[in-house]
């Protein structure tokens, strides 16, 4: 399974969403125009389509037979032009690509990996003499929230003494899902935050 998927239907909200975050980090759509790119664990492509749309190619280095089949299906689908776009199907530590990157990025998996530092100076060996890594910093106490989400989930289940790993998904998005569904600007569906946060 791949429990990071976006709700993109409503595409103009998606590209809003994506151009405020990195006007955030000084990057505007201008910035990525031209640009070569490299997003390691992109997942099911759905935030990458930004890039392509300000008008970045865009390598991607991702491990997961299941994220890389939906991220070759949603570039497919977006009739985005085979020359813009490569897949490693592996990960950032065996990829030797020959050529840097002027942008690279890692969102939202460095925090639960334990070799983040050998990961970052693998990135850091790709990149363009003036470009930029971009990367999900978690701090402690967002560590600490989603570890004690994670052991009142671990409660429920045990009371509730159920066996498959559907049954967990339901029990604990119907848990959860007062909470979450509070989230105003929230794009990811809530099983995949239980199966990404709570069961992995």
């Amino acid at each position: 399974i791949f429990p990071v998927h976006y709700d993109i239907s409503d595409f103009a909200l998606h590209l809003c969403r994506r151009e405020k975050l990195f006007c955030l980090l000084g990057l505007p759509p201008v910035a990525w125009t031209g640009k070569k790119v490299l997003e390691v664990g992109p997942g099911g492509g759905e935030n990458s389509l930004a890039f392509f749309s300000w008008g970045s190619d865009v390598d991607f280095v991702e491990p997961n037979p299941t994220a890389q089949r939906d991220l070759v299906e949603l570039i497919s689908r977006s009739d985005i032009w085979n020359d813009r776009w490569r897949l490693f199907p592996g990960k950032i530590e065996s990829y030797t690509p020959n050529r840097t990157y002027d942008i690279i990025l890692a969102e939202g998996f460095l925090s639960g990996v334990e070799n983040r530092k050998t990961r970052i100076r693998k990135m850091m060996s790709l990149l363009h003499d003036k470009g930029v890594i971009i990367v999900t910093c978690i701090d402690e106490i967002s560590c600490l929230m989603d570890l004690l989400k994670r052991a009142v989930g671990s409660q429920l289940l045990r009371k509730a003494k159920v066996n498959t790993f559907d049954e967990k998904v339901a029990l604990l998005s119907q848990a959860f899902s007062s909470h979450l569904t509070s989230l105003q600007h929230a794009s990811r569906p809530i099983e995949d935050w239980v199966m990404d946060t709570l069961l992995f």
